[in-house]
């Protein structure tokens, strides 16, 4: 089975809710988005595994959350792969 590789930008203060894919682990000043979180969990790193996170945020007025109603933040990239038959 392949796999296929996508980019994302997320707020850096998700990363390790994201990898553990528990929402608890949101920072209190993230637990405002825990809606936004679901679903970005359940849209897009559910079904896939999350291979790197970059070390170094930046801040971004255009990141992959923002669609979910998350204001410009600090985001890192973070790499997801996902078996081809899912895509």
């Amino acid at each position: 089975m392949s796999n296929n590789t996508i980019w994302f930008q997320v707020p850096s203060d998700w990363v390790d809710a994201l990898t553990a894919g528990d929402e608890t682990l949101l920072p209190e000043s993230a637990r405002k988005y825990k809606d936004a979180f679901r679903q970005f969990m359940f849209n897009f790193i559910q079904n896939g595994t999350i291979l790197s996170v970059a070390q170094s945020p930046y801040f971004s007025t255009q990141h992959d959350v923002r669609p979910y109603g998350v204001l410009p933040c600090d985001v890192v990239d973070m790499k997801v792969s996902y078996p081809y038959d899912l895509i």
